[in-house]
């Protein structure tokens, strides 16, 4: 069966080539139009973790490749096809929010599929993925990471220097957003660097996030190696995360919102990564950190009321960017229930539990007293 297919090859290639191709041109065309019909909002606020998506389209497109394409070739086929994928995520159509989540998913099942890749691929595929965790869009990031996270499990000599680069990458962009974001010492009026609605703004922030997502999928990946990653390594990735959340700077404004959503991000992927016994020697430290996010000072930025002498589009973005981070936070936690609450034993347990529900109560008063809820 698999041999009637294999003239076939090239053009079932080819096939999966032009439908992300397509997808791309239905992406621009939509993205134009929504672009003229929010021409007026404020900056920002046509943004959010599935921008410029088409669900739809892209679940058909993949189900197409999967099914109609991956399934129908050979293992040499489908590195082929891996091949053409990488290349085609290094163009213009790989920008294109659509066709480069459609690309990615394709390139992290075909990883999964064959298991193993050599260290050429990963060479390969390596700078195309890690490209698309700076400044895009929150779905390809996603997506990039979880390209990057198979190769890390297919050719296991490389997660360390995959994870080893995703964290000098974040920590580097975490400086320079910080550096932007601080106003100037020497100016009376405390004027910062870079504009919070700037490009470069914007851009800053979405590298920081992307880096961080990159870092969080490698360190949850050295789970499922055979030989894990390299102790020195992982606390290393903790260390930048506490320093992400302990250390920001207050007056960067929205980029220590940003820095601290990151560290959160990694510190989830720690939980679940982190040997039980460095997180029986450091969990008072380790709890302590969720304080930030969500104590009952943190949790007076989520009244309602400091947002009502303001516009509604102004009150809601600043309040989406006061949730952002804290999202970030609660998955954290939840992933430190799901881990260490787990494994420890139940009278521990049973304290743990507690201990994460009265950090949650805060949170969870100023969420329940919003007038929408009343």
């Amino acid at each position: 069966m698999q041999a009637k297919y294999s003239a076939d090859e090239p053009f079932l290639i080819d096939t999966a080539a032009k439908l992300i191709e397509l997808l791309a041109s239905l992406g621009s065309t939509r993205a134009s139009g929504v672009a003229v019909s929010d021409s007026g909002s404020a900056p920002g606020n046509d943004l959010g973790p599935g921008q410029g998506e088409m669900p739809h389209a892209q679940a058909a497109v993949l189900y197409v490749i999967r099914v109609g394409v991956m399934e129908q070739l050979s293992e040499t086929g489908q590195r082929a096809l891996l091949e053409r994928l990488t290349g085609l995520i290094s163009t213009p159509v790989g920008d294109a929010v659509p066709a480069g989540v459609v690309a990615l998913e394709s390139m992290r099942l075909i990883v999964e599929v064959v298991g193993e890749v050599s260290s050429d691929e990963v060479h390969q595929m390596r700078q195309p993925c890690i490209s698309k965790l700076t400044a895009h869009p929150q779905p390809l990031q996603a997506q990039a990471a979880g390209v990057l996270s198979a190769l890390a499990v297919a050719e296991p000599s490389s997660a360390a220097q995959l994870l080893q680069e995703c964290l000098e990458k974040l920590a580097a962009q975490v400086q320079q957003l910080t550096a932007a974001c601080t106003p100037h010492s020497s100016s009376p009026r405390g004027l910062r660097h870079t504009d919070d609605n700037s490009t470069t703004m914007r851009l800053l922030k979405d590298s920081v996030l992307g880096f961080a997502t990159g870092s969080a999928a490698l360190v949850s990946a050295s789970t499922r190696l055979s030989l894990g990653t390299p102790s020195s390594l992982l606390m290393s990735a903790l260390e930048l995360a506490i320093k992400c959340i302990r250390e920001v700077v207050p007056e960067a404004g929205v980029g220590a919102r940003v820095v601290m959503e990151a560290g959160y991000v990694v510190l989830g992927a720690m939980c679940v990564a982190l040997p039980q016994d460095i997180m029986d020697q450091r969990q008072e430290e380790l709890l302590s950190l969720w304080q930030t996010a969500l104590s009952a000072e943190a949790a007076q930025s989520l009244d309602m009321k400091r947002y009502l002498t303001a516009s509604l589009a102004a009150a809601e973005s600043e309040m989406l960017t006061e949730m952002q981070w804290r999202v970030a936070a609660l998955e954290a936690l939840h992933a430190f229930v799901l881990g260490p609450c787990t494994r420890c034993g139940p009278l521990q347990a049973a304290t743990l539990t507690a201990t994460c529900a009265s950090l949650l109560q805060p949170t969870l008063d100023a969420v329940c007293a919003a007038p929408a809820l009343q």
